[in-house]
Parts: C-alpha cells; structure tokens; sequence
C-alpha cells in the first residue's frame, strides 16, 4: 500500500505550520488557524529549510516566485514577510522569529520541530527531531552569497569603526580650535 506522507513543522513549540494546506495553527488549538497565501507559504517552507541561515533576497525571489513561473519583485517579497509576521502575531508567535538582515536577506531564528504524520489516525507515525534541520544541498544559498554576505558584514563594521574615529578627530579638532578662539578673542568690559 502506497501511502503519502505528509510533513508538517512546529515552530518554537507552539505553532504547526502545515505545508500541504498553507495553514498556521496555535498547538491544541485547531480553532484558531490562519491559510497563507501560497508565495508566503513558499517562503516559509524556503526559510525553514535554511534555518538560522541568512538567506539573500535574490535566492528568496527565485526560490519562491520564479522556479514556479510568477514574476519575483521585492514588492511580493516584502508583501509575503509581513503576511507571515502578521500571522505570526496574530497566533501569538511573534513576528521576532523572522530577522531581516538589512540589504541582504531574511533568516528565519526559530526551534523548529519536523513531523510525518500519515493518512489516518491509526497509521500516525511521528518522528521528532530537536535539531535545526538540515538545509537540502540543491537548496543551500551558494557559497558565493555566503561569502558575499560575510564581505558585506566585514564591510560594515569597518564602515562603523572608521566613522567612530572620524567623528572622534573632528569633535577633538573642534574642540581644540575653539579652545585657541577664546585665549585670542579680546575682552571688551563695558
């Protein structure tokens, strides 16, 4: 007998997202679900299999919209972040499990937990993991984005230091100029 088996996740112990259904749901509460759109639900799937990964926005947008023949804009990725952080809120997730890294990507920081669950309630086979699960190989983000992303942070905390220091000689600059303003300015006693 050839059975399907479906997976479905559970986010930091308390949200089940079903895959095959698009469908958010609070843990015991079947009640209190949401459906997502099929982009956002392509989008968390992405982000699950990437857990904890940093995944830039080009990957995100050939991963979730064009390999299945829509048009990728940042506008559908943005619109599918913020459907995902308003379910999450709204199921009393917290939208701070999916973390934009500014000019790069999305990473999703979440304990994730992988389930089969088959046909019937009689033939319910779950298998646990409690670790984060493995990126598929076809799917990891290459390790030319990895180093881009890496050149990038690299990039910007030298960005940071030398502003530091910059800000630094020219307030110390200022200040000694206005030190030697005042000992030439003449006092006039009225």
């Amino acid at each position: 007998m050839n059975r399907k088996i479906r997976m479905y996740f559970i986010l930091n112990k308390t949200i089940k997202f079903y895959p095959d259904t698009n469908e958010l749901a609070i843990i015991n509460e079947q009640d209190n679900s949401i459906v997502l759109s099929k982009p956002a639900s392509r989008l968390l799937l992405t982000l699950i299999n990437h857990l904890n990964v940093v995944v830039t926005r080009d990957y995100l947008l050939k991963t979730v919209w064009e390999d299945y023949g829509y048009t990728p804009s940042n506008n559908n990725l943005y619109m599918a972040i913020s459907e995902l952080r308003k379910s999450f809120s709204s199921l009393n997730g917290g939208e701070s499990i999916l973390v934009t890294v500014p000019k790069v990507g999305l990473r999703l920081e979440a304990l994730v937990d992988a389930l089969e669950k088959g046909g019937n309630a009689e033939e319910k086979k779950e298998t646990r993991t409690e670790t984060e699960i493995e990126p598929l190989a076809e799917e990891k983000p290459g390790e030319e984005e990895e180093k881009k992303i890496s050149s990038i942070y690299r990039l910007k905390s030298n960005t940071g230091v030398k502003v530091k220091i910059s800000l630094a000689l020219i307030l110390s600059s200022l200040a000694i100029f206005l030190f030697n303003l005042e000992e030439n300015v003449p006092i006039k006693i009225l």
